[in-house]
């Protein structure tokens, strides 16, 4: 009867099963928990496993542990970052990610009206996003090269030794303008993308600079932290106004009359503004 049903190779494994010695019913195993009881979550981890197998698949030979340090070493905000690697696991709420939550009905790309949208065509591959990438210098081998997935585009790109700073921030941007005009938001023009987002990337590498040279300066000693004189306690005072110095007046006599009422003696006062704390001397 096995080698009726089954093919050859099957039929020899199934015969392999050893068989219980005592009398006992047949009952239904689910092999994908530790329990063998079926469960949704189950299942759904078992579709998930066999997706990213099969993306595992079609990237090229290189190491993912190496994909996934670039992109967290990267000189990007957390929120790129996280960006990033939602994209290269196709779980951004594209249309074809949203079609099969049973949340839309058709996948087809907004922009194009041609293609299925998933995460690579949302940022890099739809023919609408040609002037956003058009800088042949930084950009050329997109349209020299097909990628399947956004991994595979990352791949590619280290192995190149090309940034991906660059990248994140273009795709980022390009999601976002997405998203506010699919919501009639106020967004880029597609044609500002590349230039906004090349501003956006030059004022994080200047914030980003200068925190450094701050942090090196501490180090250095320029600014350690000093333990108070016994009997003295530190009132930091701040405020936010277009009025600088006036707010900051205010918010010192606020510190210290809230040092008076809990009956401090010694106050030193620290403030951000060094003209006022001169003339409150």
């Amino acid at each position: 009867m096995v080698d009726g049903l089954f093919v050859e190779e099957d039929a020899k494994l199934i015969k392999k099963i050893l068989l219980s010695q005592h009398v006992a019913e047949d009952t239904l195993y689910w092999p994908y928990s530790t329990s063998g009881t079926y469960s949704c979550k189950s299942r759904y981890r078992f579709i998930k496993e066999e997706e990213e197998l099969q993306l595992n698949s079609q990237t090229p030979p290189i190491c993912h542990k190496k994909v996934w340090k670039e992109v967290w070493q990267m000189q990007a905000p957390p929120k790129i970052k996280n960006f990033l690697w939602r994209a290269c696991h196709n779980v951004l709420p594209t249309k074809q990610a949203l079609m099969r939550r049973k949340i839309l009905e058709d996948p087809i790309c907004e922009r194009c009206k041609m293609a299925v949208e998933d995460s690579l065509h949302a940022v890099w591959s739809c023919l609408e996003l040609d002037i956003v990438w058009a800088d042949q210098e930084k950009w050329g081998f997109r349209c020299e090269i097909e990628f399947t997935c956004v991994r595979e585009l990352l791949s590619w790109m280290i192995e190149e030794g090309k940034s991906l700073e660059l990248l994140a921030f273009m795709a980022w941007t390009v999601w976002n303008q997405r998203n506010k005009v699919r919501l009639n938001l106020q967004a880029y023009l597609l044609y500002q993308v590349a230039e906004e987002t090349a501003e956006l990337l030059a004022q994080y590498r200047a914030s980003t600079k200068a925190s450094d040279m701050l942090v090196r300066s501490h180090e250095i000693g320029g600014n350690r932290w000093r333990a108070l004189q016994v009997g003295f306690v530190k009132v930091n005072s701040d405020g936010a106004a277009y009025k600088v110095e006036e707010i900051e007046v205010l918010a010192a006599r606020k510190a210290l009359s809230f040092a008076h009422e809990l009956r401090f003696q010694n106050v030193i006062l620290k403030g951000d503004v060094l003209g006022v704390i001169l003339a409150l001397k």
